[in-house]
C-alpha cells in the first residue's frame, strides 16, 4: 500500500492530473486542518485528524473525512463520500453518489443525480436534492426517542425517491405513522410528517418531514447489506 502522505501541519493542496497515479491508497492527511482539492482523475482522500475541507473535483473519487468535523464534497462524477467520525457536512455533488455520515451528527446532501444517502450512527439530517434518491435507515441506528432519530428533509415521490432498509428487518416489521406533527421538533412546514419505526421493538428508524405516509409505503426497498454496511 502506498500513500501520498501530508505533514501534521495544516496544508492546502490542489492536485493536478496524474500526480497521485503512483499512490494506490491516495492522499493521507494527518492532524492539521487541511484543504484538499482533487483533479480530473479518480482519487482517494483520507482526512484523518483535523477539521478538513476536501473536494473531489472530477473523477470517481473516494473520500473519507476521518476524525473531527469535516466538510466534504464529491463534486462531479460518481463518488463515494464518508464523513467518518465527527459532526460533518457531506455532499455528493453531481451524478450518482453514495453519501455517508459515519459516526457523529451529520448533514448529508445528495445534490444532483441518483444518490444513496446513509446516515450511519448519530443524529443526521438527509437532503436528497434533485434526482431519484434513496434514503437508507439502518436498524442498528434505531433510536428510543424521536429527537434521536435521523430526519429525511426532502423526500420527493415525484422524483421517485425511495426508502432503503437493510436485511435485518422486513417490510412487514416497519410501522409508518403520520398521526403526529413533528414539525415543531425538526422544522417541517406541514402536518404530514411520517415516523418510521420497528414494530417488534418500537425503536424509531427515522422521520420523513413534510411527507405523507402514502408516498413512502410503496417506495420501500430492502437493500444489500454490502451496500449499507460495507461501503466506505
Amino acid at each position: 500500500m502506498t500513500f501520498f502522505d501530508l505533514t501534521n501541519n495544516s496544508e492546502f493542496r490542489s492536485f493536478f492530473p496524474g500526480e497521485l497515479s503512483g499512490f494506490n491508497q491516495g492522499v493521507r492527511a494527518f492532524e492539521g486542518n487541511d484543504t484538499l482539492v482533487g483533479s480530473s482523475d479518480s482519487e482517494t482522500f483520507n482526512g484523518n485528524g483535523g477539521n478538513d475541507i476536501i473536494s473531489g473535483n472530477f473523477g470517481f473519487d473516494f473520500i473519507r473525512g476521518g476524525r473531527d468535523n469535516d466538510t466534504i464534497d464529491g463534486e462531479a462524477d460518481n463518488d463515494i463520500v464518508n464523513g467518518n467520525r465527527g459532526d460533518d457536512i457531506v455532499r455528493g455533488g453531481e451524478n450518482a453518489d453514495v453519501v455517508r455520515g459515519g459516526r457523529g451528527n451529520d448533514d448529508l446532501f445528495g445534490d444532483r443525480g441518483r444518490d444513496t444517502l446513509i446516515g450511519d450512527a448519530g443524529i443526521d439530517d438527509l437532503f436528497g436534492g434533485q434526482g431519484s434518491d434513496t434514503f437508507v435507515l439502518r436498524t442498528d441506528n434505531a433510536a428510543f426517542g424521536i429527537v434521536n432519530a435521523d430526519a429525511v428533509r426532502d423526500f420527493n415521490a415525484a422524483e421517485n425517491d425511495r426508502l432503503g432498509l437493510d436485511t435485518r428487518i422486513t417490510v412487514n416489521d416497519i410501522i409508518l405513522d403520520d398521526r403526529v406533527d413533528y414539525s415543531g421538533i425538526f422544522g417541517g412546514t406541514t402536518e404530514n410528517d411520517t415516523v418510521i419505526s420497528i414494530g417488534s421493538s418500537g425503536l424509531i428508524l427515522g422521520v420523513f418531514l413534510d411527507t405523507p405516509l402514502g408516498e413512502i409505503a410503496p417506495r420501500t426497498d430492502i437493500l444489500p447489506d454490502s451496500l449499507i454496511y460495507g461501503t466506505g
